[in-house]
């Protein structure tokens, strides 16, 4: 089967949008964590984030707002909130019957606004967010060493990689400064 191209399979994406008034809000269950990260990593890669960003201002996680809407469940995927709220099954994982689902759960808890702006992001936070892990991609194996010899956690050094910083960023620091510079 011949493949499109990332450019060729989002432009129509964008016209589909368009169609719609601006100021589009994009909404996924776990969204936040997978979904608006891939969508936006594919447009900065095509180069068509300016067009997107015309149309679209920000996303909402349905797995935030259902987790408010329905504390204490044991499990908030969305194949276990069809079947608990809507008492129906579906094919899960397929594209269109997880957007008709979560379209039906939604019209059924009817969130209000506050709910919904609570569980909402930007494009801004998806972007700001992506560049943080590249940087802590980039920065954080230099920082290893110091998570051996427990010098600083994992966490830690997540954290000051994902800041920017480096081993020898550190190493600069603490030559100009001691430990009153770190």
């Amino acid at each position: 089967m011949q493949a499109s191209n990332l450019e060729e399979c989002l432009k129509p994406f964008i016209n589909y949008l368009k169609t719609f008034q601006k100021n589009v809000i994009l909404v996924a269950h776990n969204g936040k964590v997978f979904d608006a990260r891939i969508l936006v990593k594919s447009l900065q890669q095509a180069k068509l984030m300016d067009t997107f960003q015309e149309v679209v201002i920000g996303f909402v996680d349905t797995l935030t707002l259902f987790k408010s809407l329905l504390p204490g469940r044991k499990s908030d995927k969305q194949e276990g909130l069809v079947a608990d709220c809507l008492h129906k099954s579906y094919n899960a994982h397929n594209g269109l019957a997880d957007v008709q689902a979560l379209r039906d759960l939604l019209a059924h808890m009817s969130p209000n606004n506050k709910a919904l702006c609570s569980s909402s992001f930007s494009l801004g936070y998806i972007t700001e967010s992506l560049e943080q892990h590249g940087r802590m991609s980039l920065n954080y194996p230099s920082l290893l060493p110091l998570v051996h010899k427990k010098a600083i956690s994992q966490a830690v050094a997540k954290r000051i990689a994902g800041a920017g910083l480096n081993l020898l960023h550190l190493q600069l620091i603490y030559a100009r400064g001691g430990h009153a510079g770190l």
